[in-house]
């Protein structure tokens, strides 16, 4: 996602200009943090509270929330720090136009050899991610108020912006997303990785536990370091495969799946949580109750963000 997210920034900054840029992404970013935080966040979290508590109701869980040393704001945390990469990428675009150029040689031949570019980005972020996550751990988040971010992983998302800053600046159509590139021809290729490189990150983690009473942490987390970035960059590289190679046909139900994406992102942790809840009790299987929670979240949000953007102020926001 911060990949994807980074695609457009250069671009967008040469045509709107900085203070343009800053003024829509306050509109885009800062606006739907606040509503997924303060609204969406407190709905979702309710249910966990009913399960747990003695006293499950409204007042109850208000005043429970507000006595919470920090503010818990679920997926919406991602926002934020979009957001925050937003603000240094225009910065860099003020003190330096032609960063972008530069930084989008590094993907120059990515449309011939995507392996290469594979290569740097497996390198880059294995880089910034091993030595946080030795020093940090992989679950350990920071939280001011509703600002959250997992700490081993914030250098590690700033590569994948930044990367994908590049590619955009240099031109998707000529360069690592070509329609004609390698990379969409080898669409197969690529996906057979994603899966493969996936595999030793899962035994990694089943393991975990007999593998630290043998091993130091350094090696530990120079290990899961590496194995965690070669699987997100060969999932990376999997899915924009698939993506560009067949993600080019228009339909009714695509387009209006693109335009409430976003919307669906903001709203959908509270169908999730509130559907879950739902079926805890259901007399059955858990392949059935997950069917029917993703069907419900999918519908739900899915309509909740096209009823939403009915309105103008929304739709400009979301």
């Amino acid at each position: 996602l911060f990949f994807l997210s980074g695609l457009f920034v250069w671009s967008s900054l040469e045509r709107k200009g900085t203070r343009t840029f800053m003024r829509d992404r306050m509109v885009r970013l800062a606006i739907p943090f606040v509503f997924a935080a303060a609204i969406v966040a407190p709905l979702a979290y309710y249910p966990a509270y009913a399960i747990r508590s003695a006293d499950p109701s409204i007042s109850g869980f208000i005043g429970q929330w507000f006595s919470l040393s920090e503010w818990p704001a679920g997926p919406a945390w991602f926002i934020w720090v979009l957001l925050v990469f937003d603000c240094v990428a225009a910065a860099i675009f003020v003190r330096s136009p032609k960063f972008g150029e530069r930084l989008g040689k590094l993907s120059s031949d990515a449309d011939r050899h995507p392996a290469r570019f594979f290569l740097l980005l497996v390198v880059m972020s294995a880089l910034v991610y091993t030595p946080m996550v030795i020093h940090f751990g992989p679950g350990n988040w920071i939280a001011i108020g509703p600002f959250h971010f997992q700490t081993s992983r914030i250098l590690h998302y700033a590569v994948y912006f930044f990367m994908g800053v590049g590619v955009g600046a240099y031109g998707i159509e000529r360069g690592l997303l070509a329609p004609e590139g390698v990379l969409a021809r080898h669409w197969l290729r690529w996906t057979i990785a994603m899966a493969l490189a996936y595999v030793p990150v899962l035994a990694f983690i089943v393991n975990l536990p007999s593998l630290s009473r043998t091993m130091p942490p350094v090696v530990l987390g120079l290990i899961g370091g590496t194995l965690f970035a070669l699987s997100c960059a060969a999932s990376c590289f999997g899915f924009l495969a698939l993506f560009v190679r067949f993600g080019n046909r228009r339909t009714r139900a695509l387009d209006s799946l693109s335009e409430n994406e976003y919307g669906m992102y903001l709203v959908h942790y509270a169908f999730v949580s509130w559907l879950g809840y739902a079926m805890l009790s259901a007399p059955l299987p858990a392949v059935v109750k997950l069917a029917f929670v993703f069907t419900g979240v999918l519908a739900l949000s899915w309509s909740t963000s096209a009823v939403l953007r009915r309105i103008p102020a929304v739709a400009r926001a979301v």
